[in-house]
């Protein structure tokens, strides 16, 4: 049997935390505020709030070894220490769960900001033995036993939302029931059903978004969760007896090649998830809760300005003369921004994206150099923008001579049929972006940058304990950059395009004040229109 041993108001949602009476895995459930929990007299087991895997410990079974690690003998023998509640200078609340382990302690972080309608959570590890500890899963969250409220679970009734993703075609909804995915319990409740998904490369959303939602058509309670992560990530609905679970985090050693070394007294820190539950709706109002989370204001981005990219007018070709034309063209129309796209640094007859890296400005195309172009848009009553890629190089570009500061993959440089990539864990790759990047903002004085990323690296690259960690830890650098860069031009608006929506994770989209995507209809498009159309997108407000 399972039991309540807590429940944190949270607003207009509750936290349930549960325990198998014998004082095993704790649980978390997330509930509607005034919903009540019938009698739990289904045949199940408590799915730990917390699911995570030491290397050498045991695996899980029920049949899932290669398909899902949850439920491993790491998570098996995890026990509730204490469970804190600490109250935010807002009114909120964050409610931090520790359990041990005789490796450690695994602490589940659960945030509530007052007024919010959803809450922030993540999990962190400590290493308190003596010896280092290899994790290969460590989830930022777990929900169990859906649906709780429900007579029964009927994986007929329990409807399952994802996002696909795909190059000009991002957001496009996917909804299978629980049966339809064979997410139902086995004769003896115990054969182990799953579906993972998720992406595995430098591109967060390259086939998936990461996001779910969960729809009891039964009792009209909704679920939703997504990832703050730039790097390779994972979910699942996992399903042993008669509940479903909902997972996800970093991708792991299976999915993402993932597995990270703690030394003792180390500690580490999972991505953040942002979890929701709801009464009745839509899922598409499940889904402004979540968003509603991102409530700071980016510059420029309170009067929603418009902004004018040259691109599909010169397809990568700017000029002096052309810009100068487009300006005359545009100004006096509303036009805020005026961005210049690639090509400025190339010379003729060399593609854009084979030669970008060096990013010094070509001599032929703006002989008078980006400052007077830069100096022409601001007469014109606009603010100045300019393209960059700066994780990635192209083979034809002088700087693809630097090997020795290259993203690798089994000691060769990870490439792709246009691109290399930095590595931006490097310090001597930081300081060349500082000066061909952050020092030419601030000298032309542009307000805007559109920071571009059009390749993915795949999950594998050298310079960490396991191919995944290293490209979790060159992205996160690559975060650092960004951040970096807004600090030392003050008020610029960063636009972050990555082929579209390749970025419109979470973290990237909060840390940015632009975030296009791409749509592309089945029907041929007309000649006299760009073929693809591109637009800004923030989340919705609360």
């Amino acid at each position: 049997m399972i039991q309540t041993i807590r429940t944190v108001p949270l607003g207009d949602m509750q936290a349930v935390y549960r325990q198998s009476q014998e004082g095993g895995a704790v649980e978390l459930q997330l509930l509607p505020a005034q919903q009540t929990l019938p009698p739990d007299g289904r045949r199940r087991r408590a799915v730990s709030l917390v699911q995570a895997h030491i290397t050498g410990e045991m695996l899980p079974g029920g049949y899932s070894g290669g398909r899902s690690m949850l439920e491993s003998g790491t998570t098996a023998a995890l026990r509730l220490q204490d469970q804190q509640i600490r109250q935010l200078t807002d009114g909120g609340r964050e409610v931090v769960t520790r359990l041990t382990h005789p490796r450690g302690s695994f602490i589940h972080r659960l945030r509530w900001q007052a007024g919010e309608p959803a809450v922030r959570c993540c999990t962190e590890f400590v290493n308190e033995s003596d010896q280092p500890v290899s994790l290969e899963l460590l989830t930022s969250f777990c929900l169990g036993g859906l649906s709780p409220c429900a007579a029964g679970y009927d994986p007929r009734a329990l409807r399952l939302h994802r996002l696909r993703s795909a190059w000009s075609a991002e957001g496009r909804p996917s909804v299978q029931t629980a049966a339809q995915l064979g997410l139902e319990p086995s004769w003896a409740r115990h054969g182990v059903r799953v579906e993972r998904f998720g992406q595995a490369g430098s591109l967060p959303v390259n086939g998936w978004f990461p996001w779910l939602a969960a729809e009891d058509t039964e009792t009209s309670l909704l679920w939703g969760a997504m990832l703050c992560h730039n790097a390779s990530w994972q979910m699942e609905f996992w399903c042993r007896d008669e509940g479903l679970a909902l997972a996800g985090g970093l991708a792991d050693r299976e999915f993402g090649h993932w597995r990270k070394t703690v030394q003792p007294g180390e500690r580490f820190v999972s991505p953040q998830a942002i979890l929701t539950v709801a009464a009745g709706g839509t899922v598409d109002d499940l889904a402004q809760r979540m968003t509603a989370l991102d409530t700071e204001e980016l510059p420029g981005e309170e009067e929603l300005p418009v902004v004018f990219n040259e691109y599909c007018a010169t397809w990568g070709n700017p000029t002096r003369e052309t810009v100068a034309q487009l300006v005359d063209a545009v100004k006096g129309r509303g036009i805020r921004y005026f961005v210049i796209d690639a090509g400025w640094y190339q010379d003729p007859g060399i593609p854009w994206d084979t030669s970008m890296g060096d990013y010094e400005v070509s001599r032929r195309r703006f002989p008078d150099g980006l400052e007077e172009t830069a100096r022409r848009i601001r007469e014109a009553g606009m603010v100045p923008g300019i393209w960059f890629e700066p994780e990635a190089l192209g083979h034809t570009s002088h700087a693809a001579a630097c090997t020795d500061h290259l993203l690798k993959r089994d000691g060769v440089p990870v490439a792709t049929p246009t691109r290399l990539f930095w590595d931006m864990r490097d310090p001597w790759v930081r300081q060349r972006l500082r000066q061909r990047i952050v020092e030419p903002l601030q000298r032309c004085g542009f307000g805007y940058v559109k920071l571009d990323y059009n390749d993915s690296t795949s999950p594998f690259c050298d310079g960490a304990e396991s191919p995944g960690e290293a490209l979790r830890q060159n992205l996160a650098a690559s975060r650092e950059f960004v951040e970096e860069l807004k600090a030392a031009v003050p008020g610029i608006l960063v636009e972050s395009c990555a082929s579209g929506g390749h970025r419109l994770e979470p973290g990237t989209v909060a840390a940015t004040s632009l975030s296009p995507f791409r749509m592309r209809t089945s029907a041929p498009p007309s000649r006299s229109l760009p073929p693809i159309c591109t637009g800004p997108f923030r989340p919705a407000k609360a």
